[in-house]
């Protein structure tokens, strides 16, 4: 059987089906961007935390995946790499032992994802890059509660989320971030699915 990043993704929605089911509701998105754009994280479930997951096949290279974990350590609270049996011993290499490690191998007609190493809590996340999931308008009603926005609703999106980064206690801004991400009606409708019950149901 082809172990592709499309088999392994679906493989992996059905086992976070599967958990969120003996946990709590979730929300998830596909390749949710971050760093303004810069990168773009698989697949991240929102709950009380940010998880992340990246996804290498047997087909994939490894060439990025130094770049794209030291860009998602830096947001999320949680992450996880996915990786096929050809890459596993080479992929592995690359990330910190904080992360997670999920196993995909063959069996019979799908994929199975198999826990090698759970993870575990970011031991240092960025409050700049985390302020950054946050779009303008969300930002300065954020900062409002802090100090006056006036001068700042005219400057650019980095100003602003330094300034969060700066005067938000980071556990209230990691807070407001993640309630944010969880109200927020914009994202692209293929990209934004509930996880409960046992099932995918679009937001």
């Amino acid at each position: 059987m082809r172990v592709d990043e499309r088999s392994i993704r679906e493989s992996l929605k059905r086992s976070l089906v599967e958990e969120s089911a003996l946990s709590h509701k979730l929300l998830l998105i596909e390749e949710m961007s971050i760093k303004n754009g810069y990168s773009r994280i698989d697949l991240v479930t929102i709950g009380d935390s940010l998880c992340g997951f990246e996804i290498k096949s047997d087909r994939d290279s490894i060439r990025r995946l130094a770049h794209q974990v030291e860009q998602y350590s830096t947001i999320l609270d949680y992450a996880e790499l996915v990786v096929g049996e050809k890459l596993i011993k080479k992929a592995t290499e690359y990330i910190p032992d904080w992360w997670g490690l999920r196993l995909a191998v063959p069996n019979k007609n799908r994929i199975q994802i198999e826990v090698i190493r759970k993870s575990q809590i970011n031991p240092n996340p960025d409050p700049y890059s985390i302020s950054q999931l946050l779009w303008r308008r969300e930002s300065l009603t954020l900062l409002s509660e802090y100090i006056p926005t006036s001068g700042y609703s005219r400057l650019g999106k980095k100003a602003i989320h330094e300034a969060l980064a700066k005067v938000v206690p980071f556990p209230l801004l990691r807070m407001r971030v993640i309630d944010s991400l969880k109200r927020r009606r914009g994202w692209p409708v293929d990209s934004q699915r509930q996880l409960y019950g046992g099932l995918f149901q679009p937001v």
